[in-house]
């Protein structure tokens, strides 16, 4: 288990299911909490998302992607090591 899991568990305001598969799984969005989802951006700091939100709006974006690529998820939610690369077709 990784310093940022134990500081997830430690939280209050993560619900008990991440929690669980943290524990089960040694990842939050296991099984069927998974959630596909396209990371643009992180904060270095996760405690600072409650803030973050506040300053962000909701809009919608449109921009061109050449390839998808599948990843495995660091300890820090960065992706490091690419398992296979899509390449798209316009």
């Amino acid at each position: 288990m990784t310093d940022a899991d134990r500081q997830i568990l430690a939280d209050p305001r993560i619900p008990e299911k991440i929690k669980q598969n943290i524990q089960q799984y040694a990842y939050a969005f296991a099984k069927e909490s998974y959630i596909p989802h396209m990371s643009i951006t992180r904060l270095e700091e996760y405690q600072e998302a409650d803030e973050a939100k506040k300053l962000l709006q909701t809009k919608t974006m449109q921009f061109t992607v050449q390839a998808l690529l599948l990843t495995n998820v660091g300890d820090d939610g960065t992706c490091n090591e690419i398992y296979a690369r899509f390449q798209l077709q316009a």
